[in-house]
């Protein structure tokens, strides 16, 4: 007889429990509508004896290959934790990996946001891969929490978005460049140059380092930027070594360019001091260069050191914190603790419940397991703590979320075989911090400003308006910049400048270009009204000189120049200039921030720009003219313009960028430039400001930049109002200058 046969249960099924069959009678005296009802009980999981399901979480990071990261131990130990307290209303976490070794992180990401059991997904861990999948996740109310994208780009990006989906338990590299100078400073720098790589993780050292650097009270000599991947180290650095700098900042995109770095300058004796960012804190540094390792010094990130945590993980681990352990453990907590806010709900309750357990301002909580046992009953109970997590306090931005406002750095030191600790620095004290806002979120400080504003000169009435309107590069990528043109334009027409007095010119291949997802539409912010109609383009880029647009400027005709400004005496003059730039002025047909070692573009310079400005006020072909600049480090075109009745105003000084705006993740590029959608605003909504006030609210306002105004034979600005340059009618006076608003400088 077999086994089934001697009454042990056949395959398949189960032993029936006692009183199975009176169940089964007792149902069919109830009625079969309870029955169902039971039955969607039990299959629901209603029924408490049974386990609930886990709470899956992605993790999407290059755990193979070259790129790999040492995730494993910081995610297990986290959610070790977190199951130990009962995990999140009974349900454990459990990790769904897609490794970014073997797959690009669109292809993970698309996985993800298509897997309606993936609550949210930790990663990606670079910039590059977090800003292309942001929005995806973003459009599927799916929250990411990134441990280690540190680009001040995603900052901006997404801060705007309510509810919040992009996270990460992290400051931007904006805050670790901060630190970097501030270590400068500290030993003595009282100028420093830069070295960077054009990737978003470069880009962010290389846009907020003459910001900062200004801000630190530090002279920038040199800044330079190149293509790590396809260009040696060494021209750049060189550059960078003999600008006179005291310390020389090196940003390697990774360890390869940081040892090529250290080779050179141990090849040119080791002077002026080299600073390394955290991309350099890389084993191979110290075996690939051996001795000449020693002493090489730099910044990186680190938990804080009082709270026990590196400690804790040598003496599970028997090794040293892996790169962003403490921000990976983070990660994990900033879900568990969200997702026991919005009770295992997912999307946008998760998304809102992370905004409310980050301001927290309970009784503090810590990271170890007791802690995060504390923490989840404390939310469980409706209450919110002050939550310390691995990398420290949890201190988040007040409006926006996405970033730590706060974080600790250590300056290392080769030391043998070793990334030594020669010191800790918190960013707790800065300016921002303590404001609980995003150092991407840095505005000027009152009285950093580059104003050389005055005169006496006093013209007669204004007849007319005439405007040249100039976008210098051309392509998607540079979407913002004929965007600003095309604005400008509407709002020029929109206040009486007949079309015939405005001059454009501009590429215009933004509204059927290739990877326009909505053709014929160019909005100026997500959501705006489209900017493309009625545009009269007078010329193309292909062509365009600076000393043809200098020709346009000035009256000058020419079979090349066929249309141009035909100012007078009582004629008012707007320049509008959006392009790329550095310290030898604007270049015209370039199509990203630097230009390439073999490639000519022509470049309206400083001097060209004078020169023309000069020979049309001793012409009188002017009556006022305001040149407004869009572009890195633009303010060089205005530092030696003293024609009278001109002004330049510029997004940046002379040793720093300007920064882009409206982010569209549908398109994926900037729809604006920051300065440039400030300027417009007010030519919309306060066209009687007056000049000097107009001023002083762009250098407030712009954020990351010291916009500068040069002008000294300009007149009294004070007396002066934007709508003499925008408006084709009668000029209304200034509204009034209450007292102590008057500019920083004149």
């Amino acid at each position: 007889m077999s086994a089934a046969g001697a009454g042990m249960p056949s395959a398949g099924t189960l032993p029936r429990p006692d009183g199975y069959g009176a169940r089964r009678t007792g149902c069919r005296a109830i009625g079969l509508l309870l029955c169902v009802a039971v039955a969607l009980g039990v299959m629901t999981g209603c029924s408490r004896s049974r386990p609930s399901a886990p709470l899956r979480i992605g993790v999407m990071m290059p755990l193979t290959g070259p790129g790999a990261v040492s995730a494993q131990l910081p995610l297990d130990w986290a959610r070790e934790n977190v199951d130990a307290a009962g995990g999140v209303d009974g349900r454990p976490i459990q990790f769904v990996y897609r490794d970014l070794g073997r797959q690009s992180a669109l292809t993970a990401a698309r996985a993800f946001a298509a897997d309606s059991s993936i609550a949210a997904v930790i990663g990606p861990g670079n910039s590059e891969d977090a800003l292309q999948v942001a929005g995806l996740f973003a459009d599927h109310h799916q929250v990411m929490v990134t441990p280690s994208a540190t680009s001040g780009d995603l900052f901006r990006a997404y801060s705007a978005d309510r509810p919040q989906y992009v996270w990460r338990p992290v400051e931007s590299d904006i805050a670790q460049m901060r630190v970097m100078l501030q270590v400068a400073a500290r030993d003595g720098a009282r100028s420093v140059a830069l070295v960077s790589g054009d990737s978003p993780y470069g880009t962010t050292f290389f846009d907020s380092f003459g910001f900062l650097a200004t801000e630190e009270g530090l002279r920038v000599t040199s800044t330079q930027r190149y293509d790590q991947e396809a260009q040696n180290c060494q021209g750049p650095l060189r550059q960078a070594l003999s600008s006179g700098a005291d310390v020389v900042l090196a940003v390697p995109d990774h360890a390869s360019q940081a040892i090529c770095m250290a080779r050179a300058w141990r090849a040119a004796g080791s002077r002026p001091r080299l600073l390394f960012s955290d991309a350099a804190q890389s084993p191979s540094l110290i075996s690939a260069l051996g001795a000449q390792a020693q002493g090489l010094n730099g910044i990186g990130l680190a938990p804080d050191p009082n709270n026990g945590f590196a400690a804790a993980f040598r003496a599970r681990f028997h090794r040293e914190p892996t790169p962003f352990a403490a921000n990976i453990y983070d990660s994990v907590l900033l879900i568990a603790y969200g997702l026991a806010g919005a009770h295992g709900t997912v999307g946008a309750a998760l998304a809102q419940a992370i905004s409310g357990v980050v301001h927290g301002t309970g009784p503090a909580t810590g990271w170890d397991r007791n802690g995060v046992a504390r923490t989840l009953t404390a939310i469980r109970a409706g209450r919110l703590p002050a939550i310390n997590g691995a990398v420290g306090r949890w201190a988040f931005d007040k409006d926006s979320g996405i970033d730590l406002v706060a974080s600790t750095y250590e300056h290392w030191r080769v030391t043998g075989d070793q990334f030594a600790a020669a010191g800790y620095l918190s960013t707790a004290d800065l300016r921002t911090a303590r404001q609980g806002i995003s150092e991407a979120d840095t505005r000027a400080t009152p009285g950093k400003a580059t104003a050389a504003l005055g005169g006496t000169y006093r013209p007669g009435p204004k007849t007319g308006t005439w405007a040249l309107l100039i976008a210098a590069s051309d392509g998607w990528t540079n979407y913002r910049h004929q965007a600003d043109v095309l604005a400008q334009y509407q709002r020029l027409r929109a206040d009486r400048v007949p079309a015939s007095h405005i001059i454009v010119i501009s590429d215009h291949d933004l509204a059927h270009n290739r990877n326009n997802p909505h053709q014929g539409q160019v909005p100026y912010a997500v959501g705006d009204p489209n900017l493309n109609f009625q545009i009269p383009i007078d010329y193309p880029l292909q062509g365009m000189t600076a000393q043809r647009l200098m020709d346009i400027l000035a009256g000058h005709t020419t079979p090349g120049t066929p249309t141009v400004i035909r100012s007078g005496t009582g004629d008012d003059v707007y320049v509008y200039l959006a392009g790329h730039g550095n310290q030898n002025g604007v270049y015209l047909g370039l199509g990203q921030p630097v230009p390439p070692p073999d490639n000519a573009y022509s470049v309206l310079t400083p001097a060209l720009l004078d020169q023309t400005i000069a020979a049309m006020a001793a012409a009188h072909h002017y009556r006022r003219i305001l040149v407004a600049v869009d572009a890195c480090e633009g303010g060089v075109l205005g530092q030696h313009l003293d024609a009278p009745g001109a002004l330049l105003l510029s997004a940046a000084s002379p040793v720093e960028n300007s920064l882009s705006t409206n982010y569209d993740a549908d398109r994926q590029t900037w729809l604006a430039d920051q300065f440039s959608y400030q300027l417009w605003k007010a030519e919309a909504a306060t066209p009687t400001m007056s000049i000097d006030r107009l001023y002083q609210h762009l250098y407030l306002t712009v954020t990351g930049s010291h916009v500068s105004a040069y002008g000294p034979g300009f007149g009294n600005a004070a007396t002066v109002s934007l709508n003499e340059f925008v408006t084709g009618g009668s000029v209304a006076p200034p509204a009034p200058t209450s007292a102590g608003q008057g500019a920083a400088a004149h």
